[in-house]
């Protein structure tokens, strides 16, 4: 099962490979007029293009592959683990988004912390949708397509909402 975007969601998530992919067409269109089916007579730009247009494709074809839930079976109750979810997002300031009962998008609000000026302060945040369908749960952690504009490199925060996410879902130790 995979994460649903609408199109301008789809736009902001591809954009790096969506950039690439562009270069890589304009550098081989550029070429066009030398182009020859031997991989000698390419000139430089069409090598660079189709260098860029390569590592786009990939980049296109492990985000498109990052997109689908998570799977994980019910070691709780539902309620539970709903409770246990509510309580998680509190604690982390996490806004909550019930779609339905079954259905829950959580926004993280994390900023980056060596930001010196407040007025040009990044937000960093990160979606992490949660979908109940007894008995299995599906969660998968994404940027936040509406935090910036920047392009940025994740550096663990949605593996690490994930492991949140999998915690929750464990059975309570018995406290003696």
């Amino acid at each position: 099962m995979k994460i649903n975007l609408d199109f301008i969601e789809k736009l902001k998530y591809y954009k790096v490979s969506l950039i690439f992919i562009f270069i890589g067409v304009w550098c081989l269109t550029s070429e066009i007029e030398n182009f020859s089916f031997e991989i000698k007579e390419i000139g430089t730009l069409g090598k660079i293009g189709v260098s860029v247009m390569t590592i786009g494709i990939l980049n296109l074809i492990y985000l498109h592959r990052n997109l689908y839930y998570l799977k994980s079976q019910f070691k709780i109750e539902k309620d539970e683990f709903k409770n246990r979810l509510l309580k998680t997002a509190e604690e982390n300031e996490w806004e909550i988004n019930e779609i339905n009962s079954n259905y829950y998008i959580l926004n993280t609000n994390r900023y980056d912390k060596f930001e010196r000026n407040d007025f040009l302060k990044k937000n960093y945040c990160e979606r992490i949708y949660v979908k109940i369908d007894n008995p299995f749960i599906y969660f998968k952690s994404v940027n936040d397509f509406d935090s910036d504009l920047a392009i940025r490199i994740s550096s663990g925060e949605n593996k690490l909402n994930e492991k949140l996410i999998r915690n929750i879902l464990m059975p309570a130790a018995n406290n003696v």
